[in-house]
């Protein structure tokens, strides 16, 4: 049972966390291997799917999160400007052109991760992870 609790709390850390590590998220799904079934339930909940093969049956979990990141940069175009020195007259012109627009876009990022746990007689022998939202 102790196992147990300390497994719900690191996958709720899991799957609350928007970033880390994918070594954290590693280590986390390590502490399931051994687990009873219902473990992997308690923590996840409901798989997406679920199905059996070769005396195997295998849990799998996706989930998706798309970030947006603001660009503060700010807005309008950029220019450049320079002095050009008249070498008759030692007059100094500054000239100013515009070098181009500022992308005010902000940065979408989209994460995603896919688990999948084996079980065999009850117990998780196995697990995978895939995706660049697997991180713990």
């Amino acid at each position: 049972m102790k196992n147990l609790t300390k497994s719900a709390i690191i996958a709720g850390v899991v799957a609350l966390a928007g970033c880390g590590t994918v070594a954290n998220y590693q280590a986390a799904m390590e502490q399931f291997l051994g687990q009873p079934e219902a473990a992997v339930y308690a923590n996840f909940g409901p798989p997406q799917n679920v199905y059996e093969s070769g005396g195997s049956k295998f849990l799998e979990y996706y989930w998706q999160k798309r970030q947006v990141i603001p660009n503060f940069a700010p807005s309008g175009n950029t220019y450049e400007s320079r002095v050009v020195n008249n070498p008759v007259t030692g007059d100094a012109t500054i000239y100013t052109e515009q070098t181009g627009q500022a992308n005010n876009s902000p940065t979408v990022i989209d994460w995603e991760c896919t688990t999948r746990f084996t079980i065999q007689g009850g117990y998780v022998v196995y697990y995978q992870f895939q995706g660049n939202g697997c991180r713990g």
